[in-house]
């Protein structure tokens, strides 16, 4: 046996089977293996040395070391009982190590390479906590997840259930026959499906069935705009797109000429005179609005085919105008205007021609 581990080489293939003793429950388990050296089987009387680690190589040894004296091993084959502790398994990986020396020595342990992995079988092994269970003689307190009573109203009374009644104990659903209430964790109503542009809302203690109101919208750090009813909203506001609908206009500042668009506004602000034409296919019922804030002004002028008919009491209201009759007596024949509206010209029958001067 001196040749066998002076050679330090062994070969160990591992079998692990559980063994269950009838009068008890314990962490053990046992394990069987083939020991050899060259080839051959060894025999005889061994001292063992088993840890038990997470990793295959380095890692954290788990538990403490077991050794084991003078064990037996006929033709290779040996058993023997290990016992790690219960919290040596918590799921995690394990792996076995194994030391042996000659039973009559007492030199160094030669250590076998590499560690076995555990198979989960000791996994299987029934919880040392657990086993308490089985022998329940009571019921099991709240406190360690029991109810505390074995029946269903000392489980209420003890878990602060709703006491037994009108849909507390119930046992399928199909066994509603009246809505649930508010203190039961329901809403008190009768819920179906809800017809379009209805909802379920909460009034704080209940709750009810309509559209969503301006009131039932949170308070919100700024204004929002209600179409439904008249409403004030302070501060500037810039709109992007085309706004329509009645009493709805969007306004544009300009500084140059502009061709305008239908319903829309127009505030003229520039230092020379600008021409805004009016939009080339309006509707019946169109509008568009200018107001002028430069010192240039501006002019109206009509598209292909349109003209602008202007009536003092209500055009241009913010520019004064100064009439200067000539001549009322006159048999006037005709007035011309330039084509940028900006003179005027008018022939008397048989007679003379005036011109404006601005």
């Amino acid at each position: 046996m001196a040749n066998l581990f002076k050679s330090g080489i062994f070969f160990i293939f591992i079998v692990v089977a559980l063994s269950h003793q009838a009068s008890g429950q314990s962490s053990s388990f046992s394990y069987q293996g083939v020991l050899s050296s060259g080839g051959i089987a060894a025999s005889g009387l061994f001292d063992m040395q088993c840890t038990l680690h997470d990793a295959i190589s380095g890692g954290n040894q788990i538990g403490s070391t077991l050794t084991l004296e003078d064990v037996t091993v006929a033709n290779g084959i040996f058993s023997v009982i290990l016992d790690f502790g219960a919290s040596a398994f918590d799921g995690g990986e394990r792996y076995l190590s194994i030391a042996v020396r000659a039973g009559n020595s007492t030199g160094v342990y030669t250590l076998l390479s590499p560690r076995t992995r555990i198979s989960s079988t000791p996994y299987a092994v029934m919880s040392l906590k657990s086993a308490s269970a089985a022998t329940l003689s009571s019921t099991l307190p709240v406190t360690s997840g029991g109810t505390g009573s074995t029946t269903a109203s000392g489980a209420r009374t003890s878990l602060g259930a709703a006491a037994s009644g009108v849909n507390t104990d119930i046992t399928a659903l199909n066994g509603l026959t009246t809505p649930l209430s508010v203190g039961q964790g329901g809403t008190g109503i009768t819920v179906g499906p809800l017809s379009a542009n209805q909802f379920l809302r909460s009034g704080g203690t209940s709750w009810a069935i309509g559209p969503i109101a301006v009131s039932d919208l949170p308070n919100l750090s700024g204004s929002y705009v209600d179409l439904a009813t008249n409403q004030t909203i302070g501060g500037d506001k810039t709109f992007t797109g085309n706004l329509t609908g009645s009493g709805i206009m969007k306004w544009q500042v300009i500084t140059d000429n502009q061709q305008a668009e239908s319903n829309r506004g127009y505030i003229v602000d520039s230092a020379n005179p600008v021409t805004i034409t009016l939009p080339t296919n309006p509707n019946i019922g169109d509008v568009i609005r200018i107001n002028g804030v430069g010192a240039g002004g501006w002019r109206l002028a009509g598209d292909i085919g349109q003209f602008v008919i202007s009536y003092l009491e209500n055009f241009m209201l913010l520019r004064t105008w100064t009439w200067t009759p000539v001549n009322v007596t006159a048999n006037w024949y005709g007035v011309a205007s330039s084509a940028d509206g900006t003179k005027l010209v008018a022939v008397v029958n048989g007679g003379f021609i005036s011109t404006s001067t601005d």
